[in-house]
């Protein structure tokens, strides 16, 4: 009986555990807690079209999603590192209700001690271009 209890109880302890974390995990994958996912693009009151947003502050050796998002009236959103020692890992681009949505995942090297990113998305006539620039990111503590 007591091993019964002893099981029942590691069960519920790792239930419990499994739950906590399951906030991290997007697409069955551990995400970092500082990782977006969307953007507004209602809150740039300098660029219209598109939005960026992510961690301004991050460690050496972090990774973290980065998410980008413009209107159906531009073309594909390229990210581009403007400085610091910065790797684009991975980008996953989408349309989602008629919006073009980018997902960067982004390595913070060990050397790391600041940088900036960039996003650009072209019109589709070719007649102009949206985009954001010196999207600042610190050395966190």
């Amino acid at each position: 009986m007591k091993n019964l209890l002893k099981v029942i109880t590691v069960l519920i302890l790792l239930t419990i555990i499994s739950c906590e974390s399951d906030e991290n995990i997007e697409n069955g994958i551990i995400t970092n807690p500082k990782s977006v996912f969307d953007c507004d693009l209602n809150t740039n009151p300098i660029s219209s079209g598109i939005c960026l947003d992510g961690a301004t502050s991050v460690l050496p050796n972090e990774i973290i999603t980065y998410a980008s998002k413009s209107t159906s009236d531009y073309s594909e959103i390229l990210w581009t590192i403007e400085s610091g020692n910065i790797e684009i890992m991975k980008i996953e681009n989408t349309i989602v209700d008629g919006f073009n949505k980018s997902i960067a995942t982004i390595k913070f090297n060990s050397d790391f001690s600041g940088g900036s990113l960039k996003v650009k998305a072209n019109l589709k006539n070719n007649l102009g271009s949206a985009g954001i620039s010196d999207f600042k990111i610190e050395l966190g503590n």
